[in-house]
């Protein structure tokens, strides 16, 4: 994690409820993320060349805690996501 942000490295294709055009966290990291202040949710795929950036506030006021196919996610729309298109492949700076 990058000081006030959420990075996770992911496959749009496999990631996203794609019926429901959403994504989905654990409630787990949610929490965590609220409790410690985190501001930004970076999901990127390095194949896709994009990075989508999630407000956490957002997220959190308009995701719905919902089971589908594995344990309890807050699910989250799509729509919400500002994205950036990249050149180079993204690495996570540990």
């Amino acid at each position: 994690m990058i000081a006030g942000e959420y990075v996770k490295y992911v496959d749009f294709q496999k990631a996203v409820l794609w019926f429901a055009k959403s994504l989905s966290v654990p409630p787990q990291i949610m929490d965590y993320l609220k409790e410690n202040n985190v501001k930004v949710m970076k999901f990127i795929d390095n194949k896709k060349k994009e990075t989508w950036i999630f407000d956490v506030p957002e997220v959190l006021e308009k995701g719905e805690l919902k089971k589908h196919f594995q344990e309890e996610q807050l699910y989250f729309p799509i729509s919400l996501a500002k994205i950036e298109k990249h050149e180079k492949k993204e690495t996570n700076s540990n």
